[in-house]
């Protein structure tokens, strides 16, 4: 989780007709009921706000072990899929036709660039949608809980969303972005954990620095599948814009850490901290509230920079880093941001605000004529992000916002410290903690101030 989730809100399937569905079907071929899918109140936790007026990321902690709807892969169209093992059965449930098909596996699903799905079983049966509606695939009571998709395993609830090409979501503000399928798994919340710990850590890491970021991931992944549980149709995504997951197939230690923090989670206030991490703070801390948004539900201590610089993640190898620009490219990439640009050329950029830790928060821009002109530290990195650099010749992001530049020559010198929005937990930094052999109650604790710790299902 190095990024804020994009935004984006579509139809999802409901679990509810395909169980009933499911239900009905079943009677029909004389055996037991199937199971649903995992449980879907995600963290809304009881009698508050209905979901869809949920002011902010901040559940109350559910009593039970929530699900997780996981984004694991965007496909573009034409979409070519095997879904299932030789003689499994599996539930299908398109939303064209409204009714469930029990079909042997393995599926073949494919959906052109215009028109529905065919879906092939094992049998030679053929199912086809008139257009591309959602398409749900789950396994049946009794049988193996896992579905292989094109030879991956992947959990057993699975949903294939088409979404249209839209305006002003490609890789530029004006551009399209083409029809695809959002690959949506269904999983329950320790399972998810495991393979989030596994793709986020180090294997060799010590196990209190697992456990601490179990905590930091399992309250995050409840505050963000709160937000988005009725605005889109995936919770988080299997990447840096939510999570690193690493799949099913986790390590032992993972497992473990899971296991020891079962249900723990952070909370202030009696509500679900949104727990946001990252790799190397530099020894900057950050505020949420600078760095991922002004959302009120981020304006809370356990959010808040520490007062002053810390020796945090001293040994990290992202701790410090340099990137050199040309000047003139960068000139040319600030007058995006900037109408006229800078005619007489820029002389100097200096740090204008700090946070408390010291963390640059904007930068002031001065050219020869000795005008000036302020910029967010997020968006000039973002514009700084554009340029090539001289050491390589390609463009790519600065690892952090916490950086300083000034100017040698023809040449702009940004010197940054960290990977990462610096918010909460710094993993390079739980790591130097958990080696010293500092508790994981405290480790975690450390990084969240005047947040608790507690157990919200067994």
């Amino acid at each position: 989780m190095r990024l804020s989730a994009a935004r984006e809100s579509t139809w999802h399937p409901s679990i509810l007709i395909v169980v009933s569905c499911l239900g009905l079907l079943l009677l029909q071929l004389g055996c037991e009921p199937g199971p649903g899918a995992p449980a879907r109140d995600a963290g809304a936790g009881g009698g508050g706000p209905n979901p869809e007026t949920w002011p902010d990321n901040r559940p109350l902690p559910p009593p039970t072990e929530p699900g997780i709807r996981l984004r694991t892969e965007v496909l573009d169209t034409p979409v070519d899929l095997e879904l299932g093992r030789p003689a499994q059965q599996l539930l299908v449930f398109d939303d064209c036709a409204r009714r469930p098909r029990l079909l042997p596996a393995p599926l073949t699903c494919r959906l052109e660039d215009a028109g529905g799905w065919v879906v092939r079983a094992a049998d030679g049966r053929t199912v086809t949608t008139p257009g591309p509606c959602p398409m749900s695939i789950r396994t049946l009571e009794g049988a193996p809980e896992t579905i292989l998709l094109d030879g991956r395993v992947s959990p057993g609830a699975i949903d294939l969303v088409p979404l249209p090409a839209s305006s002003g979501s490609g890789s530029g503000r004006d551009e399209r972005s083409p029809p695809r399928v959002d690959v949506v798994v269904e999983l329950d919340m320790e399972t998810y954990l495991a393979g989030v710990l596994d793709g986020e850590l180090y294997a060799h890491w010590p196990l209190g620095t697992f456990m601490a970021q179990a905590v930091a991931a399992r309250s995050f992944a409840l505050a963000e599948s709160t937000f988005w549980r009725s605005r889109r149709h995936f919770d988080l995504v299997a990447g840096p814009s939510s999570q690193a997951w690493a799949g099913l197939a986790t390590s032992d230690r993972a497992r473990e850490a899971i296991e020891a923090t079962r249900g723990f989670v952070l909370l202030h206030e009696g509500r679900v901290v949104p727990a946001y991490y990252s790799s190397s703070c530099g020894g900057l801390p950050a505020s949420a509230v600078d760095s991922i948004s002004d959302r009120a539900s981020h304006d809370i201590p356990p959010l808040k920079p520490r007062s002053s610089a810390t020796p945090c993640c001293e040994g990290a190898p992202v701790r410090a880093w340099e990137v050199r620009l040309p000047l003139d490219e960068v000139e040319a990439a600030l007058s995006r941001a900037f109408p006229g640009g800078f005619p007489d050329g820029l002389v100097r950029i200096e740090v204008a605000e700090r946070n408390v830790a010291g963390r640059p928060l904007r930068h002031r821009l001065v050219d020869r004529a000795g005008e000036s002109r302020s910029l967010g530290s997020d968006d000039l990195r973002r514009l700084l992000g554009r340029v090539p650099r001289l050491e390589s010749g390609e463009a790519g992001p600065l690892r952090s916002d916490a950086f300083e530049a000034r100017i040698v020559g023809e040449v702009l010198v940004i010197e940054g410290r960290g990977f990462g929005h610096g918010v909460g937990l710094c993993q390079f930094g739980a790591f130097e903690r958990g080696r010293e052999g500092v508790d994981w109650r405290q480790l975690v604790l450390e990084y969240y101030p005047e947040a608790g710790l507690t157990r919200s299902w067994e």
